[in-house]
């Protein structure tokens, strides 16, 4: 049973990643406004943010000073405002270092050990722009950076790298000067400078008069590096491709235990313009926060994401529990409390012909099958188009069926009794048995004028959106009847007269015999009569890339190009109003469960509607293969078609897809339960009934424990008894501890099911690990 394999698939997943899905996800906690905000330090329980130069009058100082007591609600407490706005700061024994990234800028040293009222003790002149500094004791490391005619390159960028002795704050001297190729991020540690951009530059500054370069390494194009415990750990926003997994990375880890030789150990998806390490982790700023575990250097792994922005990232600061993100014209406040959300198992490019891999531009999904709509539209013709087939029975390792070609670009597929209907642009809408997933064959088609871009079925009639050829051409939505799916036939259509070539990508949402179509504006179609559509209401709006979703008395409507999610209470469809608008939207939506899934150029967002009329984005799944243009949900997965020609599939865990968490005790042998995994016996789990939780609706075959998704150990699956003397049945199962997979230093195990109906459900107990030995061995 399909959804058997998939109920286990969520603690397959968890074996790649060594955690457990958890029962809520990465969020935003608040923001503070700030204006071209450019780096935070943290010191002390005290946040110093630094902006850039103010070009307007009575904007914020370039130098705030919040008190984070309340984490999530820092408060103003002191200030400083530099003439020529601030790139860096770096906070060591009550001094803030704070460079002007100006022309001829300056190193300014400013005295905070009140911080309600800081001081400028000294300045030193930079001849280009002063960028990163680090300070180490008495010494400022600090990167001047410049952008001239430089033999023999000429227009080559660097930086020189200025060595600062500030051993009498009031009176800064440099010691020494080099040049360093390019400029980036500088770190510095014990006697040693790691500069890392195109390449990682070493220099021994044992001898500050005299820096020596000991290594140069071929690495990222890295926009931020740190270094702990010997390793130097880089982020990039500019993803490597690794020929041997097939997998984009932004993320990786360097030793440098000896810096005279360094070697790169490992990586990990997750990109980054910023990064900071706190404890087992490393944060990665970009269009929000990303969470790569790195317990274990050799193998770091994407833990979670939040996608907040689709404005650039300037610096990143972890104190405690949450993250502090400075952009450009805020700083987002992320609880880092739980950091597990959406997670990759599974993704194939499509590799076709001798042309180049098209976009996915829509995906269905039935059974163990996955149809894409593929194709591109950028006025040449070595794109593929058409419809292709993928078998996703095992998600890890989607593989390609078959498919049939299109003479337009394929930018929509729906399904209906076998057969796939394509909106094929200037191919109209193509009919296509699928009956055998591997050779699709054509059924019928209709020719029609324009672009046709989107399509719903409901039961035999199929809506058409056409997003028309060019400025001359009006939109319009095509009623056309289906029932003879060889010989498809308009019915009627109605045109929206006052919509022109802005929009390019539209949708349509059929509710209740009206027509949602977002095409450069809003407009509700009564479709009551398919003969005689009757245009009820109708608006324009900047809607170029658009999508939307129908729930209730609610329409949900995601703008792409400004990545915005409005919420219009459609109650009186002939007078819809908008209730609300939140950050984050895209070409595609859908909404199950309480939750919004889009699809967009900032990959996977999902919002909580648990009130429609305050959507929170609680998180998502960054786009590293392209910009995703289309996704589908089943079975607690969502396959999402990419603008790189990829298909990627995505688990969910229990807080999106609904699954009960039941109350399960692990053992009965003390708290937390002991698991010695150096036996070859079984670990016992017993899952507690509840009013709400008959354990005797359990289908025993789906049950899975532990990271490795380990099946019961007997044939029966378990049996019933009352552990706990409530009168209430309980479920007894047992697992084979080598089976498990579960590893030295876990915490917590966790088991899975299906009840009889498919309804999925997960509980978790505390566990600690032994190796006592086996028996009779010493």
């Amino acid at each position: 049973m399909l959804m058997s394999r998939i109920g286990a698939l969520f603690l397959l997943v968890s074996t790649a990643i060594l955690v457990p899905f958890s029962a809520s996800a990465l969020v935003l906690a608040g923001d503070l406004p700030i204006f071209r905000g450019r780096d935070i330090e943290i010191a002390g329980g005290l946040a110093y943010v630094v902006a850039a130069e103010r070009t307007y009058p009575g904007a914020p100082p370039t130098l705030t000073i919040l008190d984070l007591s309340n984490p999530t609600a820092p408060v103003e407490i002191g200030s400083f405002d530099t003439p020529r706005g601030a790139d860096d700061v770096e906070v060591v024994g009550g001094l803030a270092y704070i460079t002007e990234d100006a022309f001829a800028g300056k190193l300014r040293i400013i005295d905070v050990s009140d911080p309600t009222a800081p001081v400028e003790m000294g300045s030193f002149d930079t001849v280009y722009k002063a960028a990163d500094v680090e300070v180490v004791g008495n010494v400022a490391y600090l990167l001047d950076q410049f952008c001239v005619p430089r033999d023999p390159n000429p227009d080559h960028c660097g930086s020189v790298f200025r060595v600062i002795d500030v051993s009498n704050p009031a009176s800064p001297v440099q010691v020494s000067e080099r040049y360093i190729s390019f400029w980036t991020d500088i770190e510095a540690v014990e006697g040693v400078v790691y500069s890392a951009g195109e390449d990682l530059e070493i220099i021994d500054v044992s001898n500050p008069a005299s820096p020596v370069t000991v290594a140069i390494l071929p690495s990222l194009y890295a926009e931020a590096a740190e270094v702990v415990g010997g390793f130097l750990y880089a982020a990039s926003i500019w993803p490597k491709f690794d020929l041997a997994t097939g997998d984009w990375y932004g993320f990786e880890v360097i030793n440098v235990m000896d810096p005279a030789n360094p070697f790169k150990v490992s990586h990990s998806a997750g990109t980054g313009r910023t990064l900071e390490i706190a404890g087992d982790s490393a944060y990665l700023g970009d269009l929000g926060v990303t969470v790569v575990d790195i317990s274990n250097p050799a193998a770091p792994f994407r833990r979670g994401s939040v996608i907040s922005s689709d404005e650039p990232s300037y610096a990143l600061a972890v104190y405690g529990d949450h993250a502090y993100h400075v952009q450009h014209d805020r700083v987002d406040i992320v609880d880092l409390s739980v950091r597990d959300t959406p997670v990759e198992v599974g993704w194939t490019k499509l590799e076709g012909s001798s042309a180049p891999p098209a976009s996915v531009n829509d995906v269905e999904v039935s059974g163990d099958v996955a149809y894409l709509a593929i194709g591109e539209d950028r006025g040449w013709d070595d794109y593929e188009k058409g419809l292709r087939t993928m078998d996703v029975s095992d998600p890890t390792a989607p593989s390609l069926l078959g498919g049939i070609d299109t003479t337009g670009v394929a930018w929509d597929v729906e399904l209906a009794g076998g057969l796939a209907f394509v909106a094929a642009g200037t191919d109209g809408l193509r009919v296509f048995d699928v009956a055998n997933p591997s050779a699709p064959v054509a059924a019928g088609a209709l020719a029609l004028p324009g672009n046709t871009a989107k399509l719903e079925l409901v039961e035999t009639t199929a809506y058409v959106v056409d997003r028309g050829i060019s400025r001359d051409t009006f939109r319009a939505l095509r009623v056309v009847d289906v029932s003879n799916a060889t010989a498809p036939a308009v019915l009627s259509a109605i045109e929206f007269t006052d919509s022109h070539f802005e929009c390019w990508i539209p949708d349509v949402a059929v509710v209740e015999k009206l027509a949602y179509v977002t095409c450069n504006g809003l407009y509700i179609v009564d479709v009551s009569d398919p003969l005689q559509p009757a245009l009820i209401y109708g608006e324009r709006m900047s809607l170029q890339e658009s999508s939307i979703h129908v729930a209730g008395n609610h329409a949900y409507i995601g703008d792409n190009w400004l990545s915005v999610l409005s919420t219009y209470d459609v109650s009186d469809p002939t007078q819809p109003v908008a209730v609300s608008h939140a950050d984050g939207g895209g070409r595609a939506i859908r909404v199950e469960d309480g939750f919004a899934y889009s699809a967009g150029k900032r990959g996977l967002l999902v919002h909580d509607l648990e009130d429609p009329l305050l959507p929170v984005l609680r998180g998502g799944f960054p786009g590293e293969r392209g910009q995703w243009n289309g996704l589908a949900i089943a079975d607690g997965l969502i396959y999402g078609g990419t603008s790189r020609g990829a298909l990627q599939i995505v688990a969910l865990g229990p807080e999106y897809t609904g699954a009960q968490a039941v109350e399960i005790a692990i053992r009965a042998e003390g708290e937390p339960a002991p698991i010695n995994l150096a036996s070859r016996g079984v670990v016992d789990v017993t899952i507690l009934g509840a009013a709400d939780f008959d354990v005797a609706q359990i289908d025993r075959a789906t049950l899975r424990f532990g990271p490795a998704s380990a099946a019961p150990a007997h044939k029966a699956g378990g049996h019933l008894l009352d552990a706990n003397g409530d009168a209430s049945p309980n479920l007894l199962s047992h697992y084979r501890i080598e089976n498990t997979g579960i590893e030295p230093g876990d915490t917590e195990a966790c088991i899975s099911g299906e009840m009889l109906d498919g309804t999925p459900f997960e509980g978790c107990d505390a566990i600690r690990t032994v190796s006592r030995g086996r028996p009779g061995r010493r």
